[in-house]
């Protein structure tokens, strides 16, 4: 499926003034992802709106709001991390003029200071975006573990 269409919303195709469309966001997040576990967290940190409105719930813990927090986090984070691998799957998205959602399965595997062979990982991970001066912002991101469903 392509990345613009999601079962029961209608393809919405956008671009806000000025910036890239948002399919070509998302490339840019995805591409930020890659640098962010390979130790580079600053192409990630300039998808964040600034505002201290925003949210994360990372798959580390925690709740965090407001960029002075998130900010600092997330370069934390990723200084932990020395290489890996990444792959999305999108499974839901709708894009108005002014806000956005993704709903996405991320799996690879990270190497970081505590594992010399790698640790592997399936997240689900749901994002918010809104346009801030004709770009495209995230505003909240929740990612956390997947797990097998009790029966």
């Amino acid at each position: 499926m392509p990345l613009s269409a999601s079962p029961g919303w209608p393809d919405v195709r956008v671009t806000a003034m000025g910036s890239p469309s948002f399919d070509e966001f998302v490339e840019r997040c995805r591409d930020a992802a890659k640098q962010w576990m390979h130790g580079n967290p600053e192409p990630w940190a300039e998808l964040w709106s600034r505002t201290e409105a925003v949210t994360a719930f990372e798959a580390w813990g925690g709740t965090e709001k407001g960029w002075g927090v998130i900010g600092p986090s997330y370069v934390s984070m990723s200084q932990r991390n020395r290489s890996g691998t990444i792959s999305f799957e999108t499974l839901q998205r709708h894009v108005t003029p002014e806000m956005a959602f993704t709903v996405e399965l991320v799996r690879g595997r990270i190497r970081g200071d505590a594992a010399a062979d790698g640790t592997a990982f399936e997240l689900r991970a749901t994002s918010i975006f809104r346009t801030e001066d004709g770009r495209w912002k995230f505003v909240h991101r929740h990612v956390d573990p997947m797990v097998k469903p009790q029966t």
